[in-house]
């Protein structure tokens, strides 16, 4: 017997786990540091000001993942993180669609 491993339904619970622990800090704590999480451009986009490192604090997950990403997509979640003046990671996994969704380098404010 094979296992066979869903990744489609890894990267859907991790993300659903960021975002319940993004939306579980008390209220003063989400303001006070800027926590969102929102849904865009077929990412969960995680987002904090001031809090290190950016790859974990300040990150978009997920795209790829449910459907197949475009390139429209990728830049409607970069601006979306731009708006935070901080730098900020989307984070893609090997078995992201489509096989060839651009990388770009580290992403820093202007």
């Amino acid at each position: 017997m094979t296992d066979v491993i869903d990744f489609v339904a890894l990267e859907a619970i991790e993300s659903a786990a960021f975002a319940d622990l993004y939306r579980a800090a008390p209220a003063d704590i989400r303001t006070s540091l800027g926590i969102d999480v929102a849904a865009v451009g077929g990412a969960t986009c995680l987002s904090s000001l001031r809090l290190q490192p950016a790859a974990i604090f300040r990150r978009a997950c997920g795209l790829g993942v449910q459907s197949s990403a475009s390139e429209a997509q990728l830049d409607e979640v970069v601006r979306y993180m731009d708006r935070l003046g901080e730098t900020f990671a989307v984070t893609t996994v090997p078995h992201a669609q489509p096989p060839a969704l651009p990388v770009r380098g580290a992403h820093s404010p202007e």
